[in-house]
């Protein structure tokens, strides 16, 4: 992406800009363009669509070309607060494992169970954590926090919770 393309000049106090720009943000693919008619007026244009091109978002703006500084700075300020109104990226959105932040059903917490009951002592914790965290679309974190609700020991494979209180008690 990238196709950045810029011409300016002026002529008898007149700014003439023709701009284009493409990005790719995500999954969207951004175009700008922004052009000066023959009064003056910067007509910008943005669009973004997805990967299978289906517009995504869209809009004109008409900026008196004295003025583009003090709309840029207006904008700037509009959409950062914007922003801040919109949730955060949760992390299953940006590439991070498939369900992350998703509940964990009483199903796939019995799984988990079994899974690492299922296993003898002397296999390895941390390389069962991450089998488990494959198979189960989470963060390694996220199997050792649920292993410990579930009454599973997450440092010894095999070993319930209950099983070590009662060898301290």
């Amino acid at each position: 992406m990238g196709a950045l393309s810029f011409y300016s000049r002026i002529r008898r106090d007149k700014v003439q800009i023709n701009y284009t720009d493409e990005c790719r943000v995500g999954e969207l693919t951004y175009a700008v363009e922004a052009q000066t008619d023959d009064s003056g007026v910067v007509r910008l244009r943005l669009c973004g669509v997805d990967g299978g091109g289906v517009l995504a978002a869209e809009g004109t703006l008409q900026v008196p070309s004295g003025a583009l500084i003090d709309a840029s700075t207006v904008l700037r300020r509009a959409l950062i607060g914007l922003g801040k109104l919109q949730p955060p990226k949760r992390r299953g959105q940006t590439g991070g494992p498939a369900n992350s932040f998703q509940p964990w059903t009483a199903e796939l917490s019995g799984q988990l169970r079994e899974s690492w009951l299922s296993k003898p002592e002397s296999t390895p914790a941390s390389e069962l954590i991450c089998e488990l965290a494959g198979i189960h679309g989470r963060s390694r974190n996220a199997i050792r926090a649920q292993l410990a609700k579930v009454g599973c020991d997450p440092d010894v494979p095999g070993r319930a919770l209950r099983e070590l209180a009662a060898a301290d008690g």
